[in-house]
């Protein structure tokens, strides 16, 4: 299932998008019909290829890349990561205990990709690269975290 994990925003035209990672079930309802409204020709055409060529297996295996393309694309196309306000999920940080926590990494922890420092989804695999907040606690907790570092209580990415 589909996770949010933020928002895309064009300085150009002002345009945002939402950003999401895991399994798509509206590209596995609609197929080569998300990638177009994502305005994703080249991948619609990619797509519809495969399925063809597939016998339309490859419709049930496109769900589960087609959120990282879409982020991918995105960021081809001028799109750069915003931080959200107070009602989103990246909260204001000014009250947050974050100086113990490096998100200048430089592989990932989760695909070990090489990435640069400050970026805060992986290019490679899409996982969310910023500090954990706790639910139960608000403390800021590093990325590979299962459990809060403060309370102990179980992280949700």
């Amino acid at each position: 299932m589909s996770q949010y994990v933020g928002k895309l925003k064009n300085s150009k035209t002002g345009e945002d998008v939402e950003i999401y990672q895991g399994f798509s079930w509206p590209c596995l309802f609609f197929g080569v019909l998300w990638f177009l409204a994502k305005g994703m020709i080249l991948w619609a055409v990619i797509s519809f290829i495969i399925v063809l060529v597939t016998g339309g297996i490859a419709w049930l295996f496109l769900p589960f890349f087609s959120n990282n393309l879409h982020y991918q694309a995105a960021i081809k196309g001028g799109f750069t990561e915003v931080i959200e306000g107070d009602d989103q999920m990246f909260e204001d940080t000014k009250d947050l205990n974050i100086q113990s926590v490096n998100v200048s990494l430089e592989s990932c922890p989760f695909c070990n990709s090489n990435i640069h420092g400050g970026v805060k989804f992986c290019p490679k695999c899409g996982k969310l690269l910023e500090p954990i907040r706790c639910s139960n606690c608000n403390s800021s907790n590093p990325i590979t975290n299962e459990f809060c570092q403060n309370c102990g209580n179980q992280l949700k990415v």
